[in-house]
């Protein structure tokens, strides 16, 4: 009679795991909105950079819930109650917990300011909404979307301070059951302060209470950032 070795038969059980439980990458997402210290008019625009932590989708897998990474992006004002923006994120970091080698995790994401309502020449409350793609290297793994409430708190010595909160929903992009998701809750905490003309410091702490269905773990995470932004 053959005998399967067991080298084998460990990785057979693995198989099996993986196909049963799922064994996707984690990516990682980008909840920072760096938002404008002042209210964009019709073709003013920002040149935006972030550094900061950005949180893993699948905290289980990576054995983190947050990863440092840099954040690329650039905002304009199509009209005086429309500002469009595309944001790139990402980080060389491991996949899983036991992951050696280094990869390039990454997303890129569209964002609107829709304000509400304005106080001046500054925004008072604006709708947030985001939509953007997760990346393994070239290959796109997930998406999501987020819809944030902001509202600019009165600033003082030249801080605009402003507040933030939305729902957010992401998902794996392989729909073959059992379909893969997590969803949440984040808040954001940031003021910004123009230190020369056209020249901005933010800074900015996002909390999310996400749901992973895959694992079905509750995790709370702290992602604070440091950016910086030019005006245009």
């Amino acid at each position: 009679m053959n005998h399967i070795p067991s080298s084998i038969n460990r990785m057979l059980g693995l198989l099996l795991l993986c196909g049963s439980c799922g064994c996707a990458a984690s990516m990682v997402y980008s909840p920072t909105l760096n938002l404008p210290s002042h209210a964009l008019r019709q073709g003013q625009g920002q040149a935006l950079a972030d550094y900061g932590l950005l949180p893993e989708t699948r905290p289980a897998n990576a054995g983190a819930v947050a990863v440092p990474g840099l954040g690329l992006g650039i905002r304009f004002a199509t009209s005086n109650s429309f500002a469009l923006g595309v944001k790139w994120w990402g980080t060389f970091s491991q996949h899983y917990s036991n992951d050696s080698d280094l990869h390039l995790r990454s997303g890129v994401a569209a964002e609107a300011i829709i304000p509400l309502s304005l106080s001046g020449a500054s925004y008072r409350t604006a709708i947030v909404p985001r939509f953007g793609f997760v990346f393994d290297g070239n290959s796109m793994q997930g998406f999501g979307t987020t819809i944030s409430i902001a509202y600019w708190l009165p600033g003082t010595g030249g801080l605009s301070p402003y507040a933030a909160i939305g729902p957010l929903l992401g998902l794996y992009n392989n729909f073959d059951p059992p379909l893969r998701y997590g969803y949440g809750l984040v808040g954001n905490l940031g003021t910004s302060l123009e230190i020369i003309e056209h020249l901005t410091l933010h800074a900015e702490v996002a909390g999310i209470v996400q749901v992973n269905q895959a694992e079905s773990i509750t995790h709370g995470i702290l992602a604070p950032s440091l950016g910086i932004d030019w005006g245009f």
